[in-house]
Parts: structure tokens; sequence; C-alpha cells
């Protein structure tokens, strides 16, 4: 049986696992970073209206300019 989940897993609190047959990314990260974080995994501040804003402030309108 071949393993289809690659993990990384650092110590500061990222994990990413890959799974090779759905070739599908989760990531988390440490509660410690919370309202600490912005880019294209969103602001990590359960607040889903500023999570494609820029670091300049200005909202993203396609995810693809991220």
């Amino acid at each position: 049986m071949q393993k289809s989940c690659q993990v990384l897993a650092t110590q500061f609190g990222l994990v990413l696992a890959f799974n090779t047959q759905m070739h599908s990314l989760d990531v988390e990260i440490s509660a410690s970073y919370f309202e600490a974080l912005c880019g294209m995994f969103g602001s990590c501040n359960n607040n889903a209206s500023d999570d494609f804003m820029l670091p300049s402030g200005d909202m993203v309108i396609k995810v693809v300019n991220l």
C-alpha cells in the first residue's frame, strides 16, 4: 500500500499535508498567528470579509491578483 499523504511540520507551528492522490494541500497554522496573517490564506481572524485585502488595505477583486 502506497502512502498518499506527505506531511511537513515546522517548529513554528505550520503543518502542510499534500495528498498525492487527490492533488490537494491542507494548511494548518498555530493559533498563535491569530490576527497576524494576510495573503492567499486570508487574515486568520474569523472575518471572511477581509480575507482578500492587500497589505495596502485595498481589496482584491480577483483571487488571481493575490
